[in-house]
């Protein structure tokens, strides 16, 4: 006799929604673990994003941090950036990036970012504080400066002044004219020595240069000239007649400082932006304008300017100063010569040490130039 299937008990609707109650928080929590999840991830995502950006614009501008406080435009970048993330940026804003000890080319540089995400589900919350802390690091190589080829720029000045007082004339064709008296001065020569000494063609462009000596005690052979030998410069003349009534010459501020450079273009009556800010000390050795034009064209008011910079010139040597002839003079007034030369009033001595006498010979032979701190003796015989 065959067998009738089983069947199995029928499921009653009030079970179905007692199962669907027990399995909904846990459903829930699923949801809310895979929404954190993600919410995570992306601002992971954006935060990697944004490290990337800052250190791009770090290793591309690495001059910017020399004033020791950051650009504007960097400060701007990070917090476009992260502004838009879905968690609290640390710090806020962004810290500066990690340079290493030189900034040259090639030489990494650091962003480092963190970000705090507050956590929607209660059971990662309780665990976790209600936040979970997330960073992120970018290192690129610094791509500012030179790598092969390098151009000089300006000539280095002597390291200090030659015992004979000869200094070499620098080369200041193709600077403006408060560049080459500044590179003039640099290296040891007199700024009142410099034509011209000062005035509006400080932003032309030098055509050329003639250097002159009316007197050469210490034989100096050029390019050795002494200390207070003579610069001439002559200038590249302007374009003339003006193109446009309303257009303007383009200064020349190759040589300059970068915050002398700012200065003279905005003097010029510019309204372009003068780009990169920052890096007030050093020397400009190149620009470039936006529409393209060489110093001392005639270009539009809104034109735009771009400055390639190098280190700042160092301090030039001390000017030294001319002995006296104290021959047939009286020892009483020797130290007021003395001084008044520019040398130190312990630096002079006598010989007897008592009493005014006339002076028959001195250690230094006058009229020379010595270095000022230098010490004489002088002798009643």
């Amino acid at each position: 006799m065959p067998f009738a299937p089983s069947r199995k008990p029928a499921r009653t609707r009030g079970q179905t929604i007692v199962e669907f109650a027990l399995t909904l928080p846990v459903l829930i929590l699923l949801l809310l673990f895979a929404i954190d999840f993600g919410r995570v991830f992306l601002g992971w995502i954006s935060l990697n994003n944004a490290a990337r950006v800052g250190a791009n614009y770090a290793a591309m501008h690495p001059h910017d941090w020399d004033s020791g406080s950051g650009p504007a435009e960097y400060d701007t970048l990070m917090a476009d950036n992260l502004g838009a993330i879905n968690c609290s940026p640390t710090p806020d804003p962004a810290a500066d990036p990690a340079f290493g000890p030189t900034k040259e080319p090639g030489e990494l540089v650091r962003v480092d970012l963190g970000c705090n995400f507050t956590v929607l589900t209660p059971i990662i919350s309780s665990v976790l504080s209600g936040t979970i802390s997330i960073s992120s690091s970018a290192s690129f190589p610094i791509s500012s400066g030179c790598l092969a080829a390098c151009p000089t720029g300006p000539p280095a000045p002597p390291p200090g002044p030659p015992a004979d007082n000869c200094r070499t004339a620098p080369d200041v064709r193709d600077m403006s004219v408060a560049g080459a008296r500044a590179l003039w001065v640099s290296a040891g020569f007199l700024a009142s020595e410099f034509v011209p000494v000062s005035g509006p063609d400080d932003t032309r462009t030098v055509d050329n240069y003639t250097v002159s000596q009316s007197a050469n005690p210490d034989g100096c052979v050029p390019p050795e000239w002494m200390f207070n030998a003579q610069m001439t410069v002559t200038l590249v003349p302007l374009v003339t007649p003006k193109p446009t009534p309303t257009c303007l010459y383009v200064p020349d501020i190759r040589g300059m400082t970068v915050a002398d450079g700012r200065a003279a273009w905005t003097a010029a009556a510019f309204t372009g932006a003068f780009l990169p800010t920052g890096n007030d000390t050093r020397i400009v050795l190149d620009q470039v304008t936006l529409p393209a034009g060489d110093p001392g064209d005639c270009l539009e008011p809104d034109t735009s300017i771009t400055v390639s910079h190098g280190p700042g010139l160092p301090p030039p040597p001390p000017a030294p100063c001319q002995v006296p002839s104290f021959v047939n003079t009286s020892s009483s007034s020797a130290t007021a010569i003395w001084t008044d030369a520019g040398f130190e009033a312990g630096n002079i001595s006598f010989k007897p040490k008592n009493g005014s006498f006339t002076v028959r010979s001195q250690t230094l032979v006058g009229g020379t130039y010595v270095a000022c701190d230098s010490s004489i003796e002088l002798r009643d015989r």
